[in-house]
């Protein structure tokens, strides 16, 4: 999983378009214990204990607040990418599969990143598999019918 993630631009418009109550409904679809071990990584709130009932409340509530405006930053998009796997975590049959399938895809924009970040002439960088070629190695390896 990765450490830190930032979105483009285009996706803190989107995140900026939902609002507060959007994601304080999607936060309120994790269970409290499940939320309790993200809550450092929420926003803090003076006057509550970062792992109270009411503390996380009002945590979760900060974070969609900040979510949605444009001095969110990077701490503020991991706790919200942490969220979304905890929600992963307590609303999917198989948790595991869908991690690994979301980390194999993270592995692979960061391959490709690194790629594109790479000198032109740079003997790797034409070793690096295109986008292509890794979806199909990633839907191979999960779904080993498929074509």
């Amino acid at each position: 999983m990765s450490d830190r993630l930032s979105p483009g631009p285009d996706a803190k418009a989107r995140y900026k378009a939902l609002g507060e109550k959007e994601f304080q409904t999607f936060f309120d679809e994790i269970p409290s214990p499940a939320m309790r071990s993200v809550a450092q990584y929420l926003p803090s709130v003076d006057g509550f204990r970062k792992t109270s009932l009411a503390g996380i409340g009002k945590r979760k509530t900060a974070l969609a607040r900040k979510i949605g405006m444009a001095s969110a930053n990077d701490r503020d998009f991991n706790g919200l990418y942490l969220i979304w796997r905890t929600w992963i975590d307590a609303n999917f049959e198989s948790p595991k599969a869908i991690h690994e399938l979301m980390d194999s895809l993270e592995e692979a924009a960061d391959k490709q990143a690194s790629a594109e970040e790479r000198p032109p002439n740079d003997r790797t960088a034409c070793r690096c598999p295109s986008a292509e070629a890794q979806r199909r190695v990633v839907t191979k390896s999960l779904y080993p019918r498929a074509n």
